[in-house]
């Protein structure tokens, strides 16, 4: 595969490889994971505002049953304020605010390398829809190299050859749960 086509498949340039090969990251690169980062982290917020005010109605509706039902029918109001009162609002506020949390937490990054002979493999991941109720299967592609993976295009399973030497450069960030993120690569050595 020549470099041009990786270039465009990973979106960097020479200036970006050589800052990656002198352990930096290019402004340019910082400005793309600030970007993407700045895009997470509003779907987050908006997620956990919207899970508080979920919250916010469980308690509406378990004042609303005491008010009018707590004379007529004891045992059913004291069921719907454990359910409504404390039982949905810790579920959906806790979730709320774990979402704000990462929201409002900056992720910082560190370049890293990992080299090594590719392998690209084709992944069966199950995902499952709420609103069917039902799982379905979705293909995945992981590039590996050396002791890492990396979900990548499934067009690359056909441009890298396994078994090429490649370093690859990526931002680790610094919370659980975010993706490492593909900043340059380079061929080393073509299989033998």
């Amino acid at each position: 595969m020549n470099s041009e086509t990786l270039t465009q498949l990973f979106d960097f340039d020479q200036s970006e490889l050589n800052a990656n090969r002198n352990g930096l990251i290019s402004e340019k690169q910082k400005l793309r994971l600030k970007r993407n980062e700045r895009s997470q982290r509003g779907w987050f917020a908006v997620l956990g505002v919207f899970l508080a005010i979920m919250a916010l109605v469980g308690v509406r509706v378990a004042v609303a049953t005491t008010l009018t039902n707590f004379q007529d029918d004891r045992g059913g109001t004291i069921a719907m304020i454990c359910a409504f009162g404390i039982l949905w609002p810790l579920v959906w506020g806790s979730i709320g605010f774990f979402s704000i949390r990462r929201a409002v937490t900056k992720t910082e990054f560190k370049l890293k390398k990992t080299e090594g002979p590719v392998n690209i493999i084709k992944v069966i991941r199950d995902e499952y829809d709420s609103s069917s109720n039902l799982t379905h299967q979705k293909n995945a592609y992981q590039l590996r190299v050396g002791r890492r993976a990396f979900d990548v295009n499934w067009q690359l399973a056909g441009m890298m050859m396994q078994g090429d030497v490649y370093a690859v450069y990526y931002a680790e960030p610094n919370l659980r749960g975010v993706e490492a993120s593909i900043l340059s690569v380079e061929l080393l050595e073509q299989a033998k």
